[in-house]
C-alpha cells in the first residue's frame, strides 16, 4: 500500500534521478518545483480533555500543520508526468512511482 506526502514524493523524484530514471537535472528540478507549488499547509486544531488526579478537568489545545496537495495542481502534475514519459524524459519506473504518489495524495 502506498502512503505518500509531498515531502516523500519530492524524495522519490530525487531517488528516481539517482537511479537514472530521470536523466536530466532540469526535469528533476521542474518536477520538484511543481510539487512544491501544489503543496499547501493546512492547520488543524484539536482539543483534548484530561481528568487530573485532583478531579479537575484540563483542556489542551493541539495545533497540527499538515502538508496537502492541491487537487487541481495534482492533476496537472499527473498530466506532466504522462507528457514526460511520452517524450522519454522519464522512464516507466519513475512514471509509475511518482504517479502512484500523486494519485494517493489526491485520493486521500
Amino acid at each position: 500500500r502506498v502512503i505518500a506526502t509531498p515531502e516523500s514524493t519530492i524524495a522519490d523524484v530525487g531517488r528516481s534521478f539517482v537511479l537514472g530514471w530521470i536523466q536530466k537535472e532540469s526535469v528533476k528540478k521542474s518536477l520538484i518545483q511543481l510539487i512544491q507549488k501544489a503543496t499547501k499547509i493546512e492547520r488543524k486544531i484539536e482539543y483534548i480533555e484530561e481528568q487530573l488526579p485532583n478531579g479537575q478537568k484540563s483542556k489542551k489545545k493541539i495545533v497540527k500543520l499538515e502538508s496537502r496537495l492541491d487537487k487541481l495542481l495534482g492533476i496537472k502534475i499527473i498530466k506532466e508526468l504522462d507528457a514526460l514519459l511520452k517524450k522519454g524524459s522519464i522512464t516507466q519506473q519513475a512514471h509509475t512511482v511518482l504517479k502512484a504518489d500523486i494519485q494517493w495524495m489526491l485520493d486521500n
